[in-house]
Parts: structure tokens; sequence; C-alpha cells
């Protein structure tokens, strides 16, 4: 079975406009962004935007092969998208960072996604 990991991390006051701006330059990388999550063997990954009165917050999910080893794989990465990745989180989001417990997780099978979203 996969690693399901759930991330709710504050986005630092004033940062929300740069980390849109990266979302949508991922989606256009899309390629890079592919074969990045394939060398780290994760199967999804999907962030969402969630503002509340107490600030933005990225919602972060990932589904991976084995977590410990994507992160790993991530961390050692020279690949210049992933180096520029790692800026931009460091940029624009919060330490404070909340792992909620996964409770329940099902799949249909179905693997088609439309991934054309952008925050």
């Amino acid at each position: 079975m996969a690693d399901i990991i759930l991330s709710i991390i504050k986005i630092k006051p004033g940062k929300l406009n740069r980390l849109k701006k990266w979302c949508n330059e991922l989606q256009k990388r899309k390629k890079e962004v592919v074969e990045t999550l394939r060398k780290e063997k994760v199967y999804t990954e999907s962030a969402f935007l969630h503002k509340t009165k107490n600030g933005n917050f990225l919602i972060y999910y990932i589904e991976a092969e084995d977590f410990s080893r994507a992160m790993n794989v991530y961390k050692k990465s020279k690949r210049k998208i992933d180096k520029e990745h790692k800026q931009v989180l460091k940029e624009t989001l919060d330490k404070q960072c909340f792992k909620p417990v996964l409770l329940l997780h099902f799949k249909s099978g179905l693997t088609e996604t439309n991934t054309n979203h952008a925050l």
C-alpha cells in the first residue's frame, strides 16, 4: 500500500502571489514535474489553497510508494526545477506544519484525472 501524506502549511504573509506564480510555472513545466515525481516514485502530488481569517494555508497531498524515500530523493536532487521548488517553498511557507492522521482512503481503480487547474 502507498504512503499517503497530507500537510497543512501556513503561507507567509504577503507571499501568496509568489506561491501562485510558482504553481502556474509548474503547470507550464509539467514534463519536468512528472520526471521528478517518477524519480521519487510519487504517484500523486496535489496542492490546494485554503483561505481563513487566520491567514492562508497550503494543503499538500502526496501519495508515494515510500514517502521517506521520496523525500530523500527530493532533498538530494540536483535538478534545476527541484532547486527552484525548494527555494520557493522556503521563501513562501511558514515552518508551522500540521500533519493530519489518515482515517480512510479508497481507490476506485480509475486513473484519469484532470490536472489543468492552477491557483
